[in-house]
């Protein structure tokens, strides 16, 4: 058996875009816990370091039942690690999946759920620093594959990789490409502002997706109709579904940040005493019992399917990448001609590179929200150096052309808001040419207004 330290390796759980996760065993026997290290790949990045310290640093400071614990942290053999409770049992993620053409969960288990993950965000935001103070951490990924719902009936919140603490931490510029695309805010996407009520309106799309058993958006305008409009009322796609508990979903995901719950807290007592008018409270057996009968051959369902060998596109030598936008679509898939077994980790699967090139031909075709689903699926995946950069890379033109059309699309309502947000959007994006045409098309229909006698009081800075 591998040694990382003290602790042997007993066998892998998951691996994330940035880091391994392993089942491990310390000195002295106790109960098994999970050992994280950054990937391979990733382990001479500063910035991959920094996010990893960071998470060790805020995982040592939440003290709450709802979040695993922060037991150790250190480095053997020049690979650093940190330590954290073990929950055994599925992600929120792998009950969803099983969901899948099933009848829809029990919503009075859906309410615990999300009152758990609410009540977990607050634990994190209200954790004192050292002088008392809230720290007021965001964890930036709430999303399925973060939640676990431990084989004994208790809910836990991971993985704050990602996560800030903004009262003595600058807003993580770099929030909307690093997070999933498809449960993020539309302030987060659209201009990076993190905040708690961030996090709650992606605790808001999970708690859709529990109790309407789809997301509240699909098709070519997912992300446009995401910032730009309410979502519909789960009701449409679960009729059954009580009032008093979908008002409670729609208000977490408005898309007016004021308009959302104040605190996780919030979240929590409303959900608390809807279960209080509708059963009573949701005992850890009860919702063990429900996650135990999607899952009936037991742990072998919990984690995904492990990924097939590794493989590499042979590319013709004549022709690359670039060759994709001169091509167009068709001609360009065309171009996967051949692909060989290639051994070891530093390959990326044929489904990545596949992708990844998809993902580059929508954006060039100008179909923003199929790059979106495309990137989305890569949210969690294993990537080496160059395709992580790849996907960042094409996260960040999806953003970039979204804020930007957004902001030419409020022109003609309120020109002052548009000129805030594209001053706002500049300071993001620096020495982005496609930005100093907006500032100068926003100022000349600011001008344009304001002489016409059109130009309220209403928006802007």
């Amino acid at each position: 058996m591998r040694r990382l330290g003290p602790y042997r390796i007993l066998r892998r759980l998951a691996e994330g875009g940035m880091a391994e996760v392993w089942l491990a065993r310390g000195p002295d026997r106790t109960p098994d816990v999970v050992l994280k290290t950054l990937r391979p790949a990733l382990r001479g990045s500063p910035d991959a370091a920094r996010l990893f310290e960071n998470e060790a640093w805020i995982g040592e400071r939440i003290d709450h039942p709802l979040v695993p614990r922060t037991l150790d942290r250190g480095e053997a053999d020049g690979v650093a690690y940190l330590v954290q409770d073990y929950v055994e049992g599925p992600s929120l993620a792998r009950v969803l999946e099983r969901l899948r053409g099933r009848p829809p969960l029990d919503l009075r288990l859906c309410a615990r759920i999300t009152a758990d993950v609410a009540s977990a965000l607050y634990a994190a935001w209200a954790v004192p620093g050292d002088g008392g103070d809230p720290l007021c951490v965001v964890h930036c990924d709430v999303s399925p594959p973060n939640v676990l719902i431990a084989a004994s009936g208790q809910v836990r919140l991971i993985d704050f990789g990602i996560a800030a603490a903004l009262a003595v931490q600058p807003i993580p510029s770099d929030a909307a490409r690093k997070g999933r695309f498809l449960y993020q805010a539309p302030e987060v996407f659209l201009r990076g502002e993190v905040s708690h009520r961030s996090d709650l309106y992606s605790l808001g799309l999970v708690a859709y997706a529990l109790c309407a058993g789809q997301a509240p958006w699909s098709g070519a305008d997912e992300v446009a109709e995401r910032c730009r409009e309410e979502a519909p009322p789960p009701s449409w796609f679960r009729p059954a579904l009580p009032p008093s508990l979908e008002r409670i979903v729609q208000r977490m995901i408005r898309r007016d940040p004021a308009a959302r719950y104040v605190s996780g807290r919030e979240v929590a007592e409303d959900l608390q005493a809807w279960l209080g008018a509708n059963g009573g409270p949701v005992t850890d057996a009860e919702l063990a019992d429900g996650v135990r009968a999607l899952f009936p051959e037991g742990p072998d369902g919990w984690l995904p399917p492990a990924p097939r060998p590794a493989r590499r596109w042979v590319w013709p030598a004549a022709l690359g990448v670039g060759a994709l936008g001169v091509l167009g679509a068709s001609a360009g898939a065309a171009l996967l001609l051949a692909w060989a077994v290639a051994p070891g980790p530093a390959a990326a699967p044929p489904s990545t590179e596949r992708l990844l090139d998809r993902a580059e031909v929508s954006l060039r075709a100008d179909r923003v929200d199929d790059a979106v689903r495309l990137l989305g699926a890569l949210s969690d995946a294993p990537l080496d150096g160059a395709h992580a950069d790849r996907r960042d890379r094409l996260r960040r033109e999806v953003q970039l052309r979204t804020a930007v059309q957004g902001v030419r699309e409020l022109l003609a309502d309120d020109p002052k808001l548009a000129r805030a947000r594209a001053r706002d959007l500049a300071a993001m994006f620096p020495d982005e040419p496609r930005l100093t045409r907006l500032l100068a098309d926003v100022e000349a229909a600011v001008t344009a207004a304001g002489a016409s006698g059109e130009l309220g009081e209403a928006g802007g800075h």
